[in-house]
């Protein structure tokens, strides 16, 4: 009996996990969209309308790759 409890209350938890989890993407995605929309106004203000908002998310994701390179770990030989 402990046991089925155990597995009911895994899955009530397991499930509350994957809500709120859903629920950070959702606001994740919602945010990022929010941000480019705002970078195509900057571009369409300063006349960049050739450009691409990609073109503001370069330096974030150099930054983001160097961080990968100093913290993976070299080979010892």
């Amino acid at each position: 009996m402990a046991q089925l409890e155990e597995g009911t209350y895994f899955e009530k938890e397991r499930d509350k996990l994957s809500r709120e989890i859903t629920s950070g993407f959702e606001e994740l995605l919602s945010t990022t969209n929010g941000l480019n929309r705002k970078l195509e106004e900057v571009q369409y203000y300063h006349g960049r309308k050739a450009s691409r908002t990609t073109w503001y998310w370069r330096p974030c994701s150099q930054v983001k790759e160097e961080k990968i390179r100093d913290t993976t770990i070299s080979p010892l030989f």
